[in-house]
């Protein structure tokens, strides 16, 4: 019963209760929503001091209702709320919204009536959404049971094929506002019953929806949601996100707002983009995405054209798309004969190619030539116009700037690859070149900065779905969350050995004489490292160029106030670079691989890259690419002979296998310093860490 009612979001509802009703502006507004919206069902309102309100009988109470009632919705105080919840579950209402605050983010007594409201849900199956939530719309079944402004005489809402799931009610108002085609909205709140997942599950398998934005400042159910998103994947629909808790600050907001803890915004960031989701930094952002993704067409090259009448705007795009990872494609010697032929005065053809008052032809000759040609060229695969063409503009401008679209419209018939119209500047279009590209379904995007970022969207979604062809994801069960505990330092190197990381001659010992003893058989100059310490070097632990056995004795006494029972000693390595090379389990998420600049500078310029594992060779190329600091070294610099990629791409790979097949117990384990040589790499040091629960059978880990 309670996945029938979960559909009831999706599907046309006959009835809905309004509890609480009155002359206030969330009555009204939603009254008018309903109204504007054209929706066809009973509407019942329930208000004992009222007759009724705009025309319509109140009733005293929701049990005297004697028809069925699909959808109600409370405008009450969070005590009077339990009593709603209660006579609905009576009727057997099939969803209770309840907007407004007072529940489980505010505290202990909120949280005890939000969890007597879910009791009472229980006993029918009645689903919850909110609280804490602005409700909820639907643009195909015309149903609005929203307290938000949805109809704004100056900006109707468009209908299309984008739908959104926000834990705040008031970014929805900002997307309300856009010209973003919208489907279907929902305010989660505090999802108390009905989950973010949930409401991605219903709108993969809704026909209606093509694209996804969220508005996530808290996830819940981690692994339902990863599910939600593969099921969104499968189904070929772009979800596109904006994350709050990127800083300290933000994610006590996040807290304060929603009642859960923001995650480590890093790791929930690379999980998630590894199942396909696209990140954007603002609404802005998110909405230029949404309508590039929302039309059907994906690229089979990851280049761009662009058509402009400004050289100045060509030479300003060309340098935003190298700021955004965007590349204009290279003409093809069809192309540049074609065009070359019929047009010599345009000169040596560019991208993007400026085609204004170059040519005794009509304008309208040049652009058709010119984007039949481009959309014909097999170098490029997004075809775009960039040109201002602004609302209050005159007949004679709209001649100019409504012959590209008029012609992307004629070409869009038979092409299949994706068009975007988009001006320089975020400006209000003037509307008859709405008109002609709404009609042929081509987005349109205001500002050349949001349509770069939507650009490098597309080409993102699309090397999503060919990676997801080929690429296994690492099933994961959340983790025990207790404190982990510290494996002995020789059973990490054991570890290392076991999978077969190179290390430097050592010896751990527990006397300065054989730790003299072992130094002189080797060789000077050795390390000395204090042993059973997560951060050694910062408590004076280790002890570097160690060239006799007299400055050996010193170091020795020099870590004495340590308490060390054990101490390595290590031949010293002089040659390479010096990397960190690590795993950690997420409690959350899973495993994750993490690489970067390693030794002290670690911390110091905090130059690291993570990854899901398992890791590919192609993933963990990409990865030493990342850090231009390690890559030049890589290649060799200044002089100096290149290091070893494949050994270090074979070690990225392995920590990956380590990561998800082998060790379960182990929450933690880092190699710092990787030592990357010319040939061949050298783990330095080692840490590992254990599931408490099992550190008394640590010695089964590493056979």
């Amino acid at each position: 019963m309670k996945d029938q009612n979960l559909q009831m979001l999706v599907s046309p509802a006959q009835t809905i209760a309004v509890v609480g009703a009155n002359n206030r502006f969330a009555t009204l507004v939603m009254l008018d929503n309903l109204k504007q919206m054209g929706y066809q069902g009973t509407i019942y309102l329930v208000n004992p001091r009222y007759e009724n309100i705009g025309g319509i009988q109140c009733y005293q109470s929701l049990l005297d209702i004697d028809k069925d009632i699909d959808v109600v919705i409370g405008l009450v105080n969070p005590r009077l709320m339990m009593e709603v919840a209660s006579a609905a579950s009576a009727i057997k209402a099939k969803v209770l919204v309840i907007p407004g605050g007072g529940y489980g983010e505010s505290g202990r007594e909120g949280e005890e009536i939000q969890n007597h409201i879910l009791e009472s849900a229980s006993k029918t199956g009645m689903r919850v959404v909110g609280p804490n939530c602005m409700g909820y719309f639907d643009m195909q079944n015309r149903f609005t049971p929203y307290i938000g402004t949805l109809h704004r005489p100056l900006r109707p809402l468009k209908k299309g094929r984008v739908s959104i799931v926000s834990q705040s009610g008031s970014v929805n108002d900002a997307f309300i506002a856009s010209r973003l085609g919208i489907n279907k909205i929902y305010s989660t709140g505090n999802e108390a019953d009905i989950k973010m997942a949930d409401y991605i599950n219903l709108l993969a398998n809704d026909p209606e929806t093509s694209v996804l934005i969220l508005y996530i400042e808290a996830i819940r159910d981690h692994q339902a949601f990863l599910r939600a998103l593969d099921l969104c994947s499968s189904n070929k629909k772009p979800v596109i996100a904006m994350k709050v808790g990127r800083t300290i600050k933000s994610a006590a907001v996040a807290n304060a707002h929603s009642g859960a803890l923001a995650g480590d915004y890093r790791i929930e960031k690379l999980v998630l983009e590894e199942h396909g989701v696209i990140f954007v930094d603002d609404i802005d952002e998110a909405v230029a995405v949404a309508q590039l993704l929302s039309q059907p067409y994906l690229p089979t090259k990851k280049t761009v054209s662009a058509l402009t009448v400004s050289g100045g705007q060509a030479g300003l795009l060309l340098d935003l798309a190298e700021d955004y990872g965007v590349e204009f494609a290279d003409f093809s010697e069809d192309t540049i004969r074609k065009v070359g032929d019929e047009l010599p005065e345009l000169g040596v053809l560019s991208n993007p190619l400026d085609i204004w008052g170059k040519s005794s032809k009509d304008f309208s000759e040049v652009s058709n030539l010119c984007l039949t040609s481009l959309t014909e060229d097999p170098n490029i695969g997004l075809i775009t116009v960039a040109i201002d063409a602004p609302n209050g503009q005159g007949d004679h401008e709209f001649d100019f700037t409504g012959t590209p679209a008029k012609d992307l419209a004629e070409l869009r018939k038979t092409s299949d690859k994706p068009f975007l119209y988009f001006s320089h500047i975020q400006t209000e279009f003037d509307p008859r070149v709405l008109a002609i590209l709404d009609e042929a379904q081509i987005p349109v995007i205001q500002g050349s900065r949001n349509a770069l970022i939507a650009c490098r969207a597309l080409f993102q979604y699309a090397d999503f779905l060919d990676r997801k062809n080929h690429t296994r994801i690492y099933s994961f069960e959340q983790t025990d969350q207790s404190q982990p505990t510290l494996l002995h330092d020789d059973e990490g190197r054991e570890l290392l050995e076991n999978n077969g990381f190179s290390s430097p001659r050592e010896k751990v010992v527990t006397a300065l004489q054989d730790a003299i003893e072992y130094g002189d058989s080797i060789g000077y100059p050795v390390v000395l490292k204090a042993q059973g310490l997560a951060h050694k070097t910062d408590v004076g632990g280790v002890a570097l160029n160690i060239n006799n056995a007299n400055e050996l004795k010193a170091a020795w006494e020099g870590m004495a106030h340590l308490n060390s029972p054990f101490y390595l000693i290590q031949e010293m390595v002089t040659d390479g670079f010096e990397t960190i090379l690590a795993y950690k389990t997420d409690v959350q998420y899973g495993p994750i691989v993490i690489f970067g600049l390693g030794g002290i500078y670690t911390e110091l310029f905090n130059e690291v890259v993570l990854a899901v594992p398992p890791i590919s060779t192609e993933k963990a190329e990409r990865m030493i690419r990342s850090i231009p600091m390690l890559w030049k070294n890589v290649q060799g610099f200044r002089g100096n002979p290149p290091l070893d990629k494949e050994a270090l791409v074979q070690s990225i790979i392995q920590m990956g296998k380590m990561a998800t097949e082998k060790y379960e117990e182990i929450v933690e384990f880092e190699i710092n310093p990787l030592a990357v040589r010319t040939t061949g790499v050298v783990a330095l040091d080692v840490l590992a860490s254990v599931k408490k629960t099992v550190k008394e059978h640590q010695g089964e880990l590493i056979r």
